[in-house]
């Protein structure tokens, strides 16, 4: 079945006989079209899904969340502490960020009010060695501070993958639950320490920082799902090549 998401009558077709549901389906970043577009794409393309899914007695359901939810990324606002988790308090200033909140309290809200189970997995930035993460490492190589809103952070495409099929597993147990899903390193070269020290200065940090540690904190997810990420993209190889 091929239509937008928020078509609630192909949603609908598409749902016959369906178990389980991955929800991806988005507008990735604020340029992408207006604030309205964006909204429509994200936010009401998730509740047409989420619905459709209670409606047709799907137990358990997975949506792509953001690590943009923070309003970190795309929102000119501070990390409260580093690493994140969890805890941390969504400062939404931008549209994409605004979008991921809403699709956040539409899958609290159903799996509040109905027998599903819905799991957010907050995804930093996507992608295979070839392309988005060599590309980003590159970047970082020339201007470290060109991540510093995104925290450095990725996650290999095939580990995001997995992360979806660990969520389904649990999801009809969490009921609703979100998780920040990292690597263990950063697209950088410099240490976590450095960045941090340079790029977020005066952002409280829990503890010391080993290394090339990730700035996301994931052991929620490792926790609760038993995510353990194993396709691990090493930045110097950018510098090597």
């Amino acid at each position: 079945m091929i239509g937008p998401a928020y078509d609630v009558a192909a949603v609908d077709e598409a749902m016959d006989g369906v178990d389980a549901v991955v929800h991806c389906a988005a507008m990735a970043s604020p340029t992408l079209g207006t604030a309205p577009e964006l909204f429509r794409a994200n936010s009401m393309s998730t509740f047409v899904v989420l619905e459709s899914a209670v409606r047709h007695d799907v137990r358990a359901a997975v949506i792509a969340s953001s690590l943009s939810v923070t309003g970190l990324p795309w929102g000119d606002v501070p990390a409260p502490w580093l690493p994140l988790d969890e805890r941390v308090p969504l400062q939404v200033r931008d549209v994409y960020a605004h979008s991921k909140q809403v699709d956040e309290a539409t899958a609290a809200y159903l799996a509040a009010a109905h027998e599903i189970g819905v799991v957010a997995l907050r995804y930093p930035l996507l992608g295979v060695p070839e392309r988005e993460l060599g590309r980003d490492a590159a970047a970082f190589l020339t201007d470290p501070g060109a991540g510093a809103r995104s925290l450095w952070a990725y996650l290999d495409t095939r580990d995001a993958a997995t992360a979806a099929l660990l969520a389904l597993e649990h999801a009809e147990r969490l009921g609703f639950e979100r998780f920040f899903l990292s690597a263990p390193n950063t697209l950088a070269t410099l240490p976590s320490q450095e960045l941090v020290d340079r790029f977020h200065a005066g952002v409280p940090v829990l503890r010391r920082l080993r290394d090339h540690e990730a700035l996301v904190d994931t052991s929620w997810a490792a926790e609760l799902l038993g995510f353990a990420p194993e396709h691990v993209f090493d930045p110097f190889t950018v510098v090597s090549g």
